[in-house]
């Protein structure tokens, strides 16, 4: 059995919100316009595009102070930093703040044109505002393709046996909707049972047009080198079938950083419906 030997990793913990914001964050009382700022009002989104279709996501662009007058925020690419290609894409060069509101909405078009299910990235920064100055905080859009899953497919109670014991032999786990992506699934497992390291992990399995792709699992163990993790198979990534969730055959890599072994190794669990 491997020597794995635990090891205390300190974290720092940020906290940044994603919602929009409620109300004026910047000199709200001013009318000197080096005061009234526009800025994003998130600095990350999702533009997921259901394959062979279009989609879009809406990011709301905010002002520190309300106006009698409509106003105009100019906006453009990161061109350096944003790596989609331009044909599965669009937004408009200026976002309008209508009068008497603090918000005026930037929506971002994408269709699939060679979308890919692993995202690619747009970044896009605010250029000028009217009588105002612009945040330099950027936003940063991830766009990909998502297949549709019926709710029903692949929830419910499992019987999960690991190849290799990570996550044991005959276990049951009860499989759920990912909270935060409705074309994911999420269970909790004992991770390296009978070990003096095991724990309860979040498992989270991707469903990404037709691949089993899980999110990555570490629990701050290594032994001689990087820490010991588990991520997705890559290439080797296993697939399912709408058709049929009866019994379903996840693959994984197991310590790609060969941390407790000598090589990095394909390894899977196997799901079976109760």
């Amino acid at each position: 059995m491997k020597k794995l030997v635990l090891t205390l990793l300190g974290a720092f913990f940020i906290f940044t919100s994603c919602e929009e914001t409620e109300a004026p964050i910047y000199n709200s009382n001013t009318t000197n316009a080096s005061d009234i700022l526009a800025y994003f009002s998130r600095t990350s989104a999702d533009l997921g595009i259901l394959i062979d279709e279009t989609g879009s996501v809406t990011v709301p662009i905010g002002a520190s102070t309300l106006s009698s007058q409509d106003r105009v925020v100019s906006i453009s690419i990161v061109e350096e930093l944003t790596t989609a290609d331009p044909v599965t894409y669009t937004l408009p060069s200026t976002v309008t703040i209508p009068a008497n509101s603090y918000f005026g909405d930037l929506v971002i078009d994408g269709v699939d044109i060679g979308v890919e299910t692993t995202p690619e990235t747009i970044t896009i920064k605010l250029d000028s505002f009217d009588n105002g100055v612009v945040s330099s905080a950027q936003l940063e859009v991830s766009i990909f393709q998502v297949c549709p899953i019926p709710e029903t497919y692949m929830v419910g109670d499992y019987l999960l046996t690991d190849s290799n014991g990570n996550f044991g032999v005959d276990v049951p786990v009860t499989l759920t909707i990912d909270p935060d992506d409705s074309t994911a699934r999420i269970f909790t497992a004992e991770f390296l049972p009978g070990t003096g390291v095991a724990r309860d992990v979040d498992v989270v399995v991707n469903l990404k047009c037709f691949n089993f792709v899980i999110d990555p699992i570490d629990i701050n163990v290594q032994c001689t080198g990087p820490a010991y993790i588990v991520v997705e198979a890559g290439n080797n990534n296993s697939m399912y079938d709408l058709s049929n969730d009866t019994m379903l055959t996840v693959n994984y890599l197991e310590d790609p950083n060969a941390s407790c072994s000598a090589a990095p190794s394909v390894q899977n669990f196997t799901l079976t419906k109760l």
